[in-house]
């Protein structure tokens, strides 16, 4: 009895025992341990966004904070160095080198996260890294959420444009003609009415200039190329019966999204879509502006992702991918008993001179054998609309994103109606032929 009051006293004592943990920090220490927990915190927000939406995470700050983190390692790599050296000048002038080299790394950063020098085309729009290689959106349409509703905002302008059940840029589309002609247009966001009110899209135009016989139907998606426009027509336009689908071509569907994306490969057997593997170095060169000064030196650029476009592999290789889009154009056409208008329009940079950049004769000379696709090339009429209007070609486009304003568009449908006409009057006098 008395051993287990001894033991119950000593467990007591130990309860009621006061431990005092002193720690003793300095003001340098203090501030060091404050700033790993803010960085910690940090890493962990941007990890947890990067896995979220991709490289969409990359915003100002994290250039700033990355520049920061390697200016870190060349300090720590002075550091090591120094401690090596026995001679005290030789120390110091290891470190002072390191911190100017570490101290220049973050202002060049600074001073490229200010500009436009070398920033990506959705950097300077929508201020975030997007890459060509991460899909925007999973689905085989590459169409938005059905029924959404989304603000588009860029530093020149902002409007709000509503999504159908289809994900289209439109109102709903009846099954059933509600006149005697229909008209599908499908492309990218030229075609969807970028940088426009939903009202002054090109298709939307065409509505008001092809008169009251003919419905015209908007298809077009931001980002879209051929490939998903042939996609859409083969799985979806069939069960709306339409006369025509216009499908819009630029240099930007052979130059940039088809060389990433490929062709029909891009289509997965889970109804998901897979683009090209991004390089190794995209990680790095989305995350630092100064990367990229000597990416570029070396050849490497995320505006020429496939290479140089005036390489004649390159050519070849894609004017061969999109003959094989134009024939099967042709086998969903004749399946459908419709016809495709494939329209070559220019981009801003080839209005300017308005000369094309991309030979479109090997495409042209094709759809010449092809009996149900037919081209149109909307350059000349560009040209002729612009010089009689006494304007500039860069007055109906925006300066910084690049899209048709809302002049533009009416341009665009101007140049697009003419075509139908040409393109009816042809199929009119080949009938009365036969």
């Amino acid at each position: 009895m008395k051993n287990n009051n001894t033991e119950i006293h000593s467990i007591n004592n130990f309860l009621n025992r006061n431990i005092n943990i002193q720690i003793t920090l300095s003001v340098a220490q203090m501030l060091l341990i404050l700033v790993a927990i803010l960085l910690s915190c940090y890493f962990i927000w941007e990890i947890y966004w990067w896995n979220k939406v991709g490289l969409r995470f990359i915003k100002w700050h994290t250039h700033i904070v990355f520049a920061s983190l390697c200016a870190g390692i060349i300090v720590g790599i002075g550091i090591f160095i120094s401690r090596k050296e026995k001679n005290r000048n030789k120390k110091l002038q290891t470190l002072s080198t390191s911190l100017i080299i570490a101290m220049m790394v973050i202002l060049l950063e600074t001073a490229l996260t200010l500009t436009d020098s070398v920033k990506t085309y959705s950097e300077i729009r929508s201020h975030f890294y997007q890459s060509p290689f991460e899909p925007d959106t999973k689905n085989y349409y590459h169409t938005a959420q059905p029924g959404n509703k989304v603000t588009v905002s860029a530093p020149e302008f902002s409007y709000t444009t509503s999504y159908n059940s289809l994900g289209y840029a439109d109102a709903e589309w009846p099954v059933e003609k509600r006149k005697a002609f229909r008209i599908i247009t499908s492309g990218d966001s030229f075609t969807e009415g970028d940088g426009a009110p939903m009202d002054s899209s090109y298709p939307a135009l065409l509505r008001q200039m092809l008169g009251d016989s003919v419905e015209v139907l908007n298809a077009g998606v931001r980002g879209s190329d051929p490939v998903f426009g042939l996609k859409n027509m083969e799985d979806r336009f069939a069960a709306y019966h339409p006369d025509l689908v216009i499908q819009a071509v630029s240099e930007n569907d052979l130059l940039f999204d088809m060389c990433i994306r490929g062709g029909y490969e891009r289509f997965r057997p889970d109804s998901t879509v897979q683009f090209a593997a991004a390089p190794w170095w995209e990680p790095i060169y989305a995350m630092s502006y100064l990367s990229r000064v000597f990416f570029h030196a070396l050849g490497f650029n995320m505006a020429e992702p496939c290479g140089k476009p005036t390489h004649s592999d390159f050519i070849a290789r894609q004017q061969k991918l999109m003959i094989d889009i134009l024939n099967r154009f042709e086998k969903a056409a004749k399946a459908q008993n419709t016809r495709v208008l494939i329209v070559f329009y220019p981009t801003k940079i080839e209005t300017l001179d308005f000369r094309y950049t991309t030979d479109y004769l090997p495409l042209k000379k094709h759809i010449e054998t092809l009996p149900h696709v037919s081209y149109a090339d909307i350059m000349e009429c560009y040209q002729h609309q612009i010089t009689a209007q006494g304007k500039e070609p860069q007055d109906f486009y925006w300066v910084i994103d690049g899209h048709h304003n809302a002049t533009g568009y009416h341009l665009m449908a101007t140049c697009i109606a003419e075509a139908i006409r040409n393109w009816l009057q042809k199929r009119d006098n080949q009938q009365e032929t036969r």
